[in-house]
């Protein structure tokens, strides 16, 4: 396989980990949609997760994205991580934000 083809495949790959991500199905389920083997699956969910954390390790930025809802603030307000693997994290507003700092950095 030449090298550029090996690229592309393999951003390819990367983009279906993402796409399943937000498909809200099993991975069994969008496996049999994609018509792909479970067990390529997982090696290439394997190499997604492996490149997310040589991006945060080497210094790279995630993508973190803010938004406020209409209306005024309130006690029980809540702040939540989204991680890459679909994992959500509710803290409340006034979590500490070293603490949310290093929620971050598991990723």
């Amino acid at each position: 396989m030449k090298e550029n083809s090996r690229h592309d495949h393999h951003e390819a790959m990367l983009r279906m980990i993402e796409s399943f991500q937000g498909s809200g199905q099993t991975r069994k389920e969008f496996c049999t949609l994609q018509s792909i083997p479970l067990s390529k699956f997982y090696y290439w969910q394997k190499k997604y997760f492996q490149k997310q954390h040589q991006a945060t390790e080497s210094g790279f930025f995630i993508p973190v994205s803010a938004s406020r809802r209409q209306g005024s603030i309130s006690p029980s307000s809540q702040i939540t991580l989204q991680y890459p693997n679909g994992v959500s994290l509710s803290l409340p507003l006034n979590t500490a934000p070293s603490v949310i700092r290093t929620l971050i950095r598991l990723i």
